[in-house]
């Protein structure tokens, strides 16, 4: 409320500062705690360790490596899926999609 009463009068002040300002002047400031994402409690399946950690080959394309993440834009979830080749470090392909894979 004091930082639309800031914002109205065109002064430009976050929540954390306008907490700070409200705790100056002994009024209690409750804030919106962060998101917490969840897991759904069953991992994926994991693969054998084919490369014991050897994460140095000797020659482009020899290992390739991926991994997939979610990301929320706005109010949707995407789906980013990469896959590197781990002597050149360089990205070999890509996909990104509103369906998980």
């Amino acid at each position: 409320m004091i930082s639309q009463h800031l914002k109205a009068q065109q002064i430009k002040v976050g929540r954390h500062l306008a907490g700070k300002l409200m705790a100056e002047a002994n009024l209690a400031s409750r804030q919106r705690r962060r998101h917490q994402y969840r897991s759904r409690g069953v991992e994926a399946f994991v693969a054998k360790n084919l490369l014991e950690r050897n994460f140095e080959p000797t020659a482009i394309n020899q290992v390739w490596c991926g991994d997939v993440t979610s990301l929320m834009v706005g109010k949707r979830w995407y789906h980013l899926a990469a896959v590197i080749d781990l002597f050149a470090r360089r990205i070999v392909g890509w996909a990104f999609s509103l369906i998980p894979a």
